[in-house]
């Protein structure tokens, strides 16, 4: 005989069935106490036989032909394997056969399905196993309270029942039903008195009381409960079935909201089916539910008219960082725009309802052709990121043609900045794109409506970088046109070159033409003095200036004034005509662009004359 230990890291993780001889030359795999069996199925297992040593509940991962039919039981040395083999056919190692037509008058049928060679000298509560190969629905008769454990007595050569009952859950913590469960013996027993033990119906046969009803019918879900209240542990298999024809099947172990008595069944025997497609055409159905295996019926009939199951079609065709397009129709619906939804995963991001009018989907007999449909991308995919996006129709998992799309767009500008100065010699500021930062923005200078002059704003600015905006290399400077030295007011913006992005309030600026080269003294300067005699003041400061000066004098409310700057020679610069508003009037003047020199300002009000000569240093 061949044996070795099993630590608990026997079997490692991945799947594997360890096969051992079942001769008289038996090989044994043997699990120390401390072992946890758990994690076996029917790709992890003993096919052969199994000891297990210390007195703890321990759960034998047997097996045979791929079949995993674990046994459980206490006792320490207690040593087995399972056969998926008729008891009545010889293939032990000792080539005994236990014919299951030899049995006691109280078994009235042992499986010919499979047994359990079991054996061990101390006393043991066995439990056995079964599933939807042991076929117990037509050993017990569909009457699972007759299921029990018969063992194979040496002395009496016949199967004996043995007194156990059905567990209130499977050793893996399921529901009992017919095709999964486990019983175990009530009392402990020496399996040594047994060469083999199997499942088996007693005769003593307990007729079923079915109970149930049928809650809903309708067009999604059909839901009811069921039990049986000679076996309350057992989850019933129930059919839909219309006419004589079975739908579809359900067991009844759903949690049922409430409180429950004997009458109406213990919580967890409801049952749910989803309303099958084939019941959905647009015609009356009446419909039954059946305990399987038997002619009782839940409940009365009910009927149900379902219009015609959705037929979804459609197509995403584009996708760019402007929009989404497609189509999509219920081709069962025609009349009825559907709704569908932009995915990324299992997230909505957007949705949109399907009913623009396509020509080409109308010629191409989609119906009305009023199945198209239009996405705005939304902000969150404007990120510089790919993103895999999917069209989905709205209530089902339908996925249009198309699906996943790959979409990669730029993040949106995030403009900010400055702008600083707007002088008769130079306009500057800053501006930076903080979601492009190696990106130098193209301004423009404009005027109303009108563009001026455009500017780079890519001159190092070390304040900007210092203050922790990108590279710094954000700053403009550009001169003045001299379009706008004029003497005339003017508001001026900086706008983002080809958008409407305006950098911070406008700036205004007043700014006299250039001085031009002297010529011929043309004016004369006799008279100034006596035309100062006039009443009303005008004053001039400072004077002399070094470029900017202001002009004060009284002017009535919507009394007119001219104003003009002429140099020595009489040539005149600019004339400017103001309107008063009752109070001192006082005119901000920029002569900064000018030469150095004498020049006059002249204020008419009416026949009324005044000069002041002003004097231009640098």
């Amino acid at each position: 005989m061949a044996a070795f230990l099993a630590s608990s890291g026997c079997f490692g993780q991945k799947s594997e069935i360890i096969v051992t001889d079942r001769s008289s030359q038996r090989g044994i795999v043997t699990f120390s106490e401390s072992y946890e069996s758990n994690g076996f199925s029917n790709n992890r297992h003993v096919d052969g036989y199994v000891r297990k040593l210390g007195t703890s509940r321990f759960l034998f991962p047997v097996g045979d032909k791929g079949m995993h039919r674990p046994f459980a039981a206490e006792a320490d040395g207690i040593c087995g394997a399972y056969y998926q083999q008729d008891p009545g056919i010889a293939v032990r190692y000792d080539e005994v056969s236990f014919s299951t037509d030899n049995k006691a008058a109280n078994v009235r049928v042992v499986s010919k399905k499979e047994f359990w060679d079991i054996e061990g000298t101390n006393a043991t509560r066995i439990t056995l196993t079964w599933n939807s190969n042991s076929d117990i629905g037509a050993l017990t008769d569909n009457s699972l309270n007759l299921l029990t454990i018969a063992g194979w007595n040496p002395r009496t050569q016949s199967w004996e029942k043995i007194a156990c009952q059905i567990d209130e859950v499977g050793i893996d913590g399921s529901l009992i039903t017919a095709n999964a469960g486990s019983i175990s013996t009530i009392e402990k027993i020496i399996p040594n008195n047994y060469s083999a033990f199997s499942l088996a119906a007693s005769e003593n046969k307990i007729s079923p009381a079915y109970k149930g009803w049928v809650d809903a019918a309708n067009c999604k879900k059909i839901i009811g409960w069921a039990w049986d209240r000679n076996s309350p542990n057992m989850a019933l298999i129930v059919e839909l079935m219309e006419g004589d024809v079975v739908i579809a099947s359900s067991t009844a172990n759903k949690l049922r909201p409430g409180e429950r008595d004997a009458v109406f069944g213990p919580d967890n025997c409801g049952f749910v089916f989803d309303t099958p497609l084939a019941l959905a055409d647009g015609k009356p159905h009446t419909i039954k539910i059946r305990i399987q295996n038997s002619k009782f019926y839940i409940g009365t009939a009910k009927t149900i008219d379902c219009p015609l199951a959705p037929v979804y079609e459609g197509q995403l065709e584009s996708m760019n960082c402007n929009s989404i397009t497609g189509w999509a129709w219920d081709r069962n619906n025609s009349a009825t725009a559907v709704i569908v939804e932009l995915l990324e995963g299992t997230m909505v991001l957007a949705s949109a309802t399907a009913n623009v009018f396509r020509e080409d989907l109308s010629n191409n007999a989609a119906g009305a052709g009023k199945y198209g449909f239009i996405i705005p991308i939304p902000s969150v995919l404007k990120n510089g990121i790919d993103h895999n996006l999917q069209i989905r129709i709205k209530g089902s998992n339908v996925l249009l043609s198309g699906s996943p799309g790959k979409l990669h767009c730029s993040a949106p500008p995030m403009y900010s900045g400055k702008f600083e100065s707007a002088t008769c010699k130079a306009i500057s500021g800053w501006i930076w794109d903080e979601n492009n930062p190696n990106l130098a923005m193209s301004l423009e200078l404009v005027e109303g409506t009108k563009v001026i002059a455009t500017v780079l704003a890519q001159d190092f600015r070390a304040d900007i970088k210092n203050a922790g905006v990108g590279t710094g290399n954000y700053g403009f400077n550009l001169e003045t046109p001299t379009t706008l030295l004029d003497g005339s007011s003017h508001s001026l913006k900086i706008r983002v070159k080809e958008s409407g992005w305006i950098l911070n309030s406008a700036k205004i600026i007043t700014c006299l033409a250039k001085s031009s080269s002297p010529g011929r003294l043309a004016f004369q300067t006799d008279n100034i003095e006596a035309n100062n005699e006039s009443n009303w003041p005008v004053e001039v400061f400072p004077n002399p200036t070094t470029g900017n000066f202001s002009l004060t004098f009284n002017l009535k409310t919507l009394q007119h004034a001219m104003i003009s700057l002429t140099d020595l020679f009489g040539k005149t610069f600019w004339t400017n005509e103001v309107l008063g508003n009752g109070d001192l009037f006082k005119h901000e003047i920029d002569m900064s662009l000018y030469k150095p020199g004498i020049y006059l300002i002249k204020v008419s009000i009416g026949s009324q004359v005044k000069y002041k000569r002003l004097a231009l240093v640098k």
